[in-house]
């Protein structure tokens, strides 16, 4: 059946042949015959065919309304709800008048595909999903379908005011933040009262005047912490504004070369004012154990970062780990024995932590006490040799047999990780019950929620350095020269020999090692390395190029200690005139890892955190699967940029 509507140019087609037979009546009456005759067969066949789209319109029609019931057609007739019947090809057949004024300007309808009328929704999803939310014309529409065996009909229900009502209420959902100022230890420490007054001044005002421009409430709790009670609408604005707060704040100078900085979480999506308070909290905690000046939003999933680019402010607080090295002595002895763990492909810094630990707790403590760790795979072989021939007793152990001793009164201590992904042995760390995390680097959302004791320093040089602040409280007996030169020597690898991101509280560590008989030498012979691997570094340093005053190294293919080798010549890059920070890709163990440095001006631990790893704000790192070296070079090249361009 023929479905199209008739061109109107057909029936000027059949006048035009009715005027040239006229024409030629005068010259030739054959021709005349001839051309009427043409005239009227092609007027009569443009007449039958537009009959038979006429009654293809009312059949359809028809079909449509005859499909119904009488009281649908009563109810079609009278429904004051703009409807729509819609036949072969989705086109329109019939529609009442508040549909016509749903859409104004709009000639006859008929006969024209529904589509865009309403772009970018498809008949069939409207019907498979009965019903579908829409909006035309700045108004709000909940759509019906239901579908017959040749026809569709939509019903448009107007629900404008219920969807900009819930607009509004989710947008004045409550949302908090939580501010900590913080460096206002530091400058109680080291200012004078009127220094003190105008920094935490300019602070203050800068924190109201932010939330001013939200219409937020703004209250100070304590003498360093603040409370903001934002709404969910300005959620949106923050995030576009990236915190700008951060760097107002982080522009008030004081003393020599120093910023103040506050640190931000925020919570939202709860239910009520102390629900998102609490989420606040936890994602300030999350934001001072990455080092501070940053702010965290989490609605009690994910956790999104902004800022960090600043080093931050190492905080001294020997009463904490005082009390930490009390808690952990009474944990220790009220286990049956003591398993201590760190990362996957160790470091002097994770193996030297556990040494430490080891012999004060063999020593002053006599609890069984045992290292697990992957030969293999370490990085400190030189260390874990050198031990063993110094000891008779068994101390490392396989993660096989750390499973086998494990049971609910063992004490498992973490060193120099918090994420189970990174653990040497995640099915240990499920194992047991009782966990204790000793860590410096920051935070990360995938961190341990059951330990019993998190003692977490992200301003500490290495988890060397807090292990020797804890021994010195846990016993009397002090640990033998070759462990103090195993912790010595985690504390330089991590410093790069008392080059960064040293403190006070480093230098009293390596004091307290010097006291315990710890050679400097011979602990920097850990790090030493052989012809081999220093060819190898030599080779990696000479490929290097530089990308934005970031030097990029890169190996094609793995070699014998490629993880030393890459850090290495990570480091040696950083001396280049003009480099900033250093990345070596390479290949190792079926993926492509990245070693990050820096000297503080870029923020390494940002840009590896957005390629899925982590570590310090000078030192990172991260592990990629499924791709290759020269495609995570053009990624590593994004995120300088995207860094580049925040900062």
């Amino acid at each position: 059946m023929m479905n199209k509507r008739i061109n109107p140019l057909y029936f000027l087609f059949s006048a035009v042949l009715l005027v040239m037979a006229a024409t030629s009546l005068s010259w030739s009456f054959p021709l005349f015959c001839a051309e009427t005759a043409v005239a009227l067969i092609t007027a009569i066949v443009v007449l039958i065919s537009n009959r038979q789209y006429k009654k293809y319109i009312s059949n359809a029609l028809n079909s449509a309304v005859n499909a119904m019931t009488g009281k649908d057609k009563e109810f079609l007739s009278h429904l004051p709800t703009p409807a729509v019947i819609l036949g072969k090809g989705n086109k329109v057949l019939w529609y009442n008048a508040p549909f016509e004024r749903l859409l104004p300007g709009q000639k006859s309808l008929l006969d024209k595909p529904i589509s865009p009328l309403i772009p970018g929704v498809s008949i069939d999803s409207l019907v498979s999903s009965k019903s579908t939310e829409i909006e035309i014309n700045g108004s709000f529409y909940t759509v019906l379908a239901a579908a017959a065996d040749k026809i569709t009909i939509l019903y448009f229900i107007d629900n404008t005011e219920y969807i900009r009502a819930k607009r509004e209420y989710e947008e004045t959902r409550p949302a908090v933040a939580v501010v900590f100022f913080d460096n206002r230890y530091e400058l109680e420490r080291d200012f004078d009262e009127d220094q003190l007054t105008s920094v935490v001044l300019n602070v203050e005002n800068s924190l109201q005047k932010w939330a001013g421009e939200y219409g937020a409430m703004f209250v100070k709790t304590s003498r360093n912490q603040y409370v903001v009670f934002f709404e969910e609408k300005d959620i949106k604005r923050l995030t576009e504004e990236k915190f700008k707060i951060l760097d107002d704040i982080r522009s008030i100078q004081y003393g020599e070369n120093r910023s103040a900085t506050v640190s931000i979480g925020i919570g939202h999506h709860a239910e009520s004012y102390r629900a998102c308070e609490s989420l606040a909290r936890k994602a300030l905690e999350m934001c001072k154990g990455r080092g501070g000046d940053q702010a965290a939003i989490t609605d009690g999933g994910d956790y999104k970062f902004f800022g960090g680019v600043s080093m931050g402010v190492e905080t001294y607080d020997k009463a904490r780990a005082r009390v930490v090295a009390s808690v952990l002595t009474e944990k220790i002895r009220a286990a049956e024995n003591v398993i201590i763990m760190g990362h996957r492909f160790s470091d002097l810094d994770c193996v030297g932590s556990a040494i430490g630990l080891w012999g004060t707790i063999n020593k002053s403590i006599g609890v069984p006490v045992y290292i697990t760790v992957n030969k293999k795979t370490s990085n400190a072989k030189l260390l874990i040799n050198k031990f063993e021939e110094c000891t008779e007793e068994k101390v490392f152990i396989s993660t096989d047999e750390a499973l086998d001793i494990a049971d609910e009164k063992t004490l498992l201590i973490i060193v120099d990780t918090h994420s189970p992904t990174l653990f040497e042995s995640e099915k240990l760390y499920k194992s047991c019950q009782s966990i204790v995390i000793i860590d410096h680097h920051r935070r990360t959302v995938d961190d341990v929620e059951n330990a019993e004791i998190f003692f977490h320093e992200p301003f500490a040089s290495s988890a060397a350095e807090m292990v020797t602040e804890l021994i010195q409280y846990m016993g009397d007996s002090p640990i033998s020269k070759i462990e103090a030169e195993a912790l010595l020597s985690g504390i330089m690898l991590d410093t790069k020999n008392f080059v960064l991101r040293t403190g006070i509280r480093t230098f009293e560590a390596a004091a307290y090692l010097k006291k315990c008989g710890a050679d400097a030498v011979e602990a920097k012979g850990m790090l030493a390395n052989n012809l081999e691997t220093y060819k190898n570094k030599l080779s990696l340093v000479a490929a290097a190029e530089i990308y934005k005053s970031c030097a990029i190294t890169f190996a094609d293919k793995s070699m014998p200690d490629i993880r030393i080798t890459a850090s290495q010549a990570a480091d040696e890059l950083l001396y280049i005139e003009g480099v900033d920070a250093a990345f070596a890709v390479y290949p190792a163990d079926n993926s492509i890892n990245v070693s990050a440095r820096s000297l503080g001006k870029v923020n390494v631990q940002l840009i590896m955190e957005a390629m899925g790893g982590g570590g310090h704000h000078t030192m990172a790192a991260t592990q990629l699967k499924g791709t290759n070296v020269r495609a995570v070079i053009e990624r590593l090249h994004s995120e300088i940029d995207n860094l580049r361009s925040e900062g």
